[in-house]
């Protein structure tokens, strides 16, 4: 004969179902941190092959861009070349300074093309953001107007690539003899 299982208090029981529903919530919890984790590691795998895409693609579009400037330089070069081949000793001055006047405005044309003009200084006020003052002579011009181009500036856009050099005006001292 066989005796029944003994009979478990209510309240442990209880406890028994609380243990195995916590259990139960312990399994869901690690599975859905292992999707969590499987998820990360294929992100992370996915935006390493995304910088290293976006990264070779940058390079590649640097590599075109520099092929561009460097068929505008060619066309200049080819200018020169050609200019220098037709100067012989017998070439009159005013013609070599024709030739002078003519590649320098084809590379004023190249700069143009690639977008490069040259920062404003003729008449303009000195601004440190376009200007690197490099003297200040004192003139009877307001203070700060820039009185002479040391060194021509340019710009892409609003960009400087290089900023222009100039002298710049300073207001002649209270007692000097030209101060009126």
């Amino acid at each position: 004969m066989s005796l029944p299982p003994p009979e478990i208090p209510d309240q442990l029981q209880e406890k028994l179902n609380e243990l195995a529903i916590l259990q139960e919530s312990l399994r869901e919890a690690k599975a859905k941190a292992d999707s969590y984790y499987e998820q990360l590691i294929r992100l992370t795998a996915d935006f390493d092959n995304f910088r290293k895409r976006s990264e070779q693609q940058l390079e590649q579009a640097r590599g075109r861009g520099r092929e561009e400037v460097v068929e505008s330089v060619l066309a200049f070069a080819d200018a020169l070349e050609r200019a220098q081949s037709s100067v012989t000793p017998q070439t009159p001055g005013k013609d070599i300074l024709h030739g002078l006047q003519l590649l320098h405005g084809e590379m004023e044309k190249l700069l143009r093309g690639l977008g490069v003009e040259p920062i404003k200084t003729k008449g303009a006020m000195f601004d440190p953001l376009w200007h690197e003052a490099v003297e200040r002579i004192e003139s009877e011009n307001p203070e700060g107007m820039i009185i002479e181009e040391v060194q021509r500036g340019y710009a892409v856009k609003d960009r400087v690539l290089r900023h222009a050099r100039v002298r710049v005006s300073a207001p002649r001292p209270a007692d000097s003899p030209d101060a009126a």
